[in-house]
């Protein structure tokens, strides 16, 4: 299935000041958050933003992501989370654009 993932400002700006830690080294940016240990690196940091491909993670046994893509020979995990919501919003008609 192919998602859309946050930019890296709308992940950065929901999940930084609610994490329990945010460590940026140099190349990588290491979270927890809720009990969650997150790890992104510079590759990983540059796709967000983007659709990707992935792949649900069936009984991740308290795995820290939900999902998985594969990409320049390498298996990226990913969280829901992170993820644009799948819907899109609907605009509902007022009474007066009914009315013919």
């Amino acid at each position: 299935m192919i998602r859309k993932l946050k930019t890296w400002e709308q992940f950065e700006d929901e999940f930084k000041p609610l994490s329990d830690k945010w460590n940026e080294i140099r190349y990588a940016v290491k979270i927890i958050y809720d009990g969650m240990f997150w790890f992104i690196n510079s590759e990983k940091k540059e796709l967000f933003g983007t659709e990707i491909e992935v792949e649900e993670i069936k009984n991740n046994n308290g795995y820290n992501y939900t999902h998985k893509s594969m990409g320049n020979g390498k298996i990226y995990g990913w969280h829901e989370l992170w993820f644009e919501p799948e819907f899109k919003e609907i605009e509902f008609l007022s009474m007066e654009e009914v009315e013919i």
